[in-house]
Parts: structure tokens; sequence; C-alpha cells
């Protein structure tokens, strides 16, 4: 529903280098090949021409209903920059999206496409849902907590709109799920393999979220006081983040044996290339992760960015709610230290797991980036796969009492993001 209502009131394309996803999707779902840094095709230069963008750059777009557009009139000299992404994505939602509109009759994909994110948010609460309540957590506090998750800003635009960020809480809850199930036999053992694969094939930053579930899957014996052997307490880790790593790597040499040149060498890039790299530099990128639902960035740091939020949905109320939920979380996960040395427990490792994260995300998304392409920026949305790790360790450490505050937090976040979409239609 609120996918439903997000893209029916946010139709312009988003700044986020939604073009060049789009482009990516349309292209796999004519079966071509998409190389880097191709020019952007006419089917999604005329839905931006059409649509227009949430951009000052909107001024210089094409007029709608041109019998063929410049591709260098359109932002990022209309290249499809996106086209190093991993293409599992854009598979699942292209190929159906066309088969969708062709059924249907309907003119371009991109409506189709947008609304393919409510099954990727869906999956993704089924999933923190089902993990939650493995470990026992309370079935209404975790119902409020994934209700309010839902009812982000942040949360809510990258499930709609056309970006592989949708696969981000996806693919966290999927690995942390998967690790729970472990139960050391070559069907579980399959599952994590299969979870660190999606997650590598479809955007490589889905690793924080492997990362936070090979953490919690390695520790989790010694918070049951179990008693179990070094492999086995390796195991799901090593299914799980082979899987990833074997889906990185393929992707890697398959995209240096198509790229028509190389990222580092394209001026796009280029400026985004910091001034200096050194070990300060590196470290403020820390706080860029550490709150996936900060609505600003730390002071002088040009290097890192807020998930965005249209200005639609960036009213008072909405932005408040994602400050409060962004700060239920945030003291779950890091507030799980404190609880070290009174007990051991999931929600204990599980917490420190994703705050580990979200500490080191930043610097090491920063680094590696540089190293590659010589460019270096951080976003918070490229710390959503550790957001189901935060969600579950509050459903497990919220007691009884918290289900009416939670409850109450939830209803209005939903309530306002409904009014804002449905007083769209009206205004």
């Amino acid at each position: 529903m609120l996918v439903v209502l997000h893209t029916t009131a946010y139709t312009v394309i988003g700044p986020k280098d939604e073009l060049q996803h789009i482009d990516y999707a349309d292209k796999v779902a004519h079966l071509e090949y998409p190389r880097f840094p191709e020019p952007i095709g006419q089917r999604p230069l005329r839905e931006q021409a059409c649509r227009r963008i949430d951009s000052p750059f909107n001024a210089a777009v094409p007029p709608c209903d041109q019998p063929e557009y410049d591709a260098s009139q359109f932002q990022e000299g209309g290249l499809s920059t996106q086209t190093f992404h991993p293409p599992l994505y854009y598979v699942a939602v292209g190929i159906p999206a066309r088969v969708v509109a062709k059924v249907f009759g309907f003119d371009g994909l991109v409506g189709v496409e947008r609304l393919l994110g409510a099954v990727w948010l869906g999956a993704a609460l089924c999933l923190m849902y089902a993990a939650a309540r493995r470990l026992g957590a309370d079935p209404w506090i975790t119902v409020a907590l994934l209700l309010m998750v839902a009812s982000t800003g942040q949360i809510l635009y990258v499930h709609s709109t056309v970006s592989n960020d949708a696969t981000a809480v996806f693919t966290g809850a999927l690995c942390l799920w998967a690790v729970m199930r472990d139960k050391a036999t070559w069907r579980t053992g399959a599952l994590l393999v299969l979870a660190g694969l999606v997650a590598g094939g479809t955007k490589i930053t889905n690793g924080f979220g492997v990362g936070a579930a090979c953490l919690f899957a390695f520790f989790a014996p010694w918070a049951r006081a179990a008693a179990t052997d070094l492999w086995s307490r390796l195991r799901p880790g090593a299914l799980l983040a082979g899987g990833y790593l074997v889906a990185t790597l393929a992707w890697q040499l398959a995209f240096q044996k198509t790229q028509l040149i190389a990222p580092r060498d394209l001026s796009i890039f280029n400026r985004f290339k910091p001034a200096t790299f050194d070990l300060g530099t590196v470290l403020w990128q820390a706080p860029a992760y550490a709150n996936p639902f900060s609505t600003s960035v730390a002071p002088h740091n040009v290097h890192a960015a807020p998930a965005y939020v249209p200005e639609l949905f960036s009213g008072p109320v909405p932005q408040l709610m994602s400050v409060v939920i962004g700060l239920v979380l945030v003291a779950g996960a890091y507030g799980s230290w404190a609880l070290f040395t009174r007990e051991r427990s999931p929600a204990t490792v599980l917490g420190a797991s994703a705050s580990t994260l979200l500490l080191v995300g930043g610097p090491l998304q920063f680094a590696l980036v540089y190293f590659s392409t010589t460019a270096g920026y951080t976003e918070a949305r490229y710390a959503f796969s550790v957001v189901p790790a935060m969600v579950v360790t509050c459903a497990l450490l919220a007691t009884r009492k918290a289900r009416w505050p939670l409850g109450a937090i939830a209803g209005i976040a939903f309530t306002s993001i409904v009014v804002v979409a449905l007083w769209s239609h009206i205004a």
C-alpha cells in the first residue's frame, strides 16, 4: 500500500541515478547486454522527458514527445553510468515489467518497475518477522517496528523508484534469516550460499548485511553458551560470505571484459575524487553509516550524504517520525553493547554485529571505491542492508511495555505518509 501511494504521488524521475537504473532495466528487458558507459536508450530518455526529473537539472531536459532525443542533453551526459552494478536486480524487475506492460497494454515500463518495489519490501518485512519470531521476539512489537521502518521516507523512496537499492533490506533480511535457520545440513548450507549469491548478485554494498549476519553466526553460540567447535561457528559465515564473494568476483570479471572504458577513466566519476586521501578523510566517513536514517551528515564532510527523501515527503511530521524511528533503532543496536556485562543473549550479539558494521562500513566503502575508481563518496542508503539486524535487535530487547509507545510511533508514521500521498492528489 505504501509503495503504491508513493509511486502514484511521486511520478517524476528521481535524482539518484534513476534514469540510469531505468536504462539498465530497459536494456535487460529487451534482451540487450548493457555495457559501461554506453548512451542511454530512447525509451528511458522519453520517460524522463515526459515525467520530468526531481532536480534543478529539470530545466535543461528536452520537452516531451519529440521524435528522437539527444542523450547528451540529459544528466551525466546521457551515459548509462550504473551498468557497473551486478545484473540480478535488473533482470528481476525489467523482464517481469515488460511482460506485465505487454499483457495489460501499459505505455512504458517505469510504473510497473516501481511497483515491483513492493515485492522487495514485502519480502524483506516477512523475512525480518520470521527471523525475529525465531529468536522469540514479541509479535506485536515486531510488527510495530516493521511498520515503523516501512513508513520512513528513506526506506520507502528506494522501494518506490527504480534502483537496486531496493534489494538492500531484502538481502540483509535474507542473510539473517538463512543464518538463523542453519542446522548444519546440506539444505541449510545451500540456503546460506544462495543468500550470499543473491546479495552479491544485486549490489556490492549489500555485503554489509552479509557481514552483520556472519558476525552474528560466529558469536551466537557464545551467546547461547553452546559447546561448539571452531568450524561449526565458522561454517555458516563461510558459506554465506563464500556465495557473496563468488557472485561479486564473477561479476567483476564479466564487467572488466565488457566495459567500454574503466570507471576511473570517466570524467563524471572524477568529480567525486577527494582533494586528499588520508586517514582523517577516511575516518570522517564513519558517521555516514552510523545512523542510516539520519537526515544530515557530519559538519564539513563533503564526501557523504544522507539517504534521499523527496520534498513531497519531507514535511515536518514525516521527517520527525524518521528521526524518532532512527533513534529507536540506533538505541537498540548501540545500546546492546551495554548489556554484555549483564547477560549473554542473541539480542546483544546481533546488536553488536549490526553496530560494528555501521561504524566500519562508511570508511571501508569510501576506501574501496577510491582505490577502484578514484572517486570517494558515501551515502547512508548503502548501509540499508544492516537495517534488518537493527530491527530484530530492537524486537528482542523491547519489553511488553513498549507495545503501545512503538505502536503509536508506527501509527503516526504510517498515517503521515498516507495523508501526504493522498493530499498530493487533491492539492
